[in-house]
């Protein structure tokens, strides 16, 4: 692997610079998408889909970020990941915004709590008997029983 690397256009040099530079920071439209793919902004910069994300209109910008308002036109549900496409408010379409949230990230828990406890069902089916599994169970889904209980009597529960 080189640390420089030359993208070329029609016999033109469009870009020189490190790996990480020329995908991070292309320097032009025709960069970006040789890359991979890229989104344009109406500025005319190019802007990676794993750099963006979606937040609500009332998000407070922390120091560095900025924001545009937009609507989502499209959304592709692809495992772990959700494409968005979304349409600017200067009329800019964001060919794609990838938003990558593990089915336990709290943006993903009301999708994710169901897959969760089917997880942790079939994995108790693997190792305990029906009567062990239905106390474990029992315990771990009820919120109030499992914050009161002392945890050497939540690991007896495994150990039974």
């Amino acid at each position: 692997m080189s640390d420089r690397l030359a993208v070329f256009n029609a016999g033109q040099i469009e870009q020189i610079g490190s790996p990480a530079e020329v995908y991070e920071r292309p320097a032009s439209v025709f960069v970006a998408n040789f890359v991979g793919t890229s989104n344009v902004l109406g500025d005319g910069r190019a802007v990676r889909p794993e750099k963006l994300r979606l937040e609500r209109p009332d998000y407070a910008l922390q120091p560095g970020e900025e924001a545009r308002l937009g609507t989502i036109a499209d959304v592709v549900y692809l495992g772990p990941i959700t494409r968005y496409v979304v349409r600017l408010r200067d009329g800019t379409a964001l060919a794609e915004i990838v938003v990558e949230y593990p089915i336990g990230h709290k943006r993903r828990r009301a999708a994710g709590i169901p897959l969760l406890v089917e997880k942790f069902r079939t994995n108790l089916a693997r190792r305990f008997d029906e009567k062990q599994q239905r106390a474990i169970l029992d315990v771990s889904l009820d919120q109030n029983r499992l914050e009161t209980m002392q945890v050497s009597q939540y690991v007896d529960l495994y150990a039974a």
